[in-house]
């Protein structure tokens, strides 16, 4: 997704880079009834603020045992 997405060159004219880039944050849940949409996307916001925190262009999955950057 993010080479698709890095493939497209689209400009940013207000950013430094001036291209428009993306951080992904992503989780995964197995469906065990413990489990709340809310925990998703709590998860996945965590997810997200790594990824932005990691540079820009990155895409973090969110293992139940750890981060794992993609």
């Amino acid at each position: 997704m993010l080479s698709v997405f890095s493939g497209l060159a689209l400009e940013h004219r207000a950013s430094l880079l001036k291209m428009v880039t993306i951080s992904i944050g992503s989780q995964t849940l197995m469906p065990d009834g413990d489990n709340h949409p809310n925990k998703l996307i709590t998860v996945a916001d965590k997810a997200l603020y790594l990824a932005k925190e990691s540079g820009r262009g990155q895409f973090i999955q969110w293992d139940s045992s750890n981060m794992v950057k993609v």
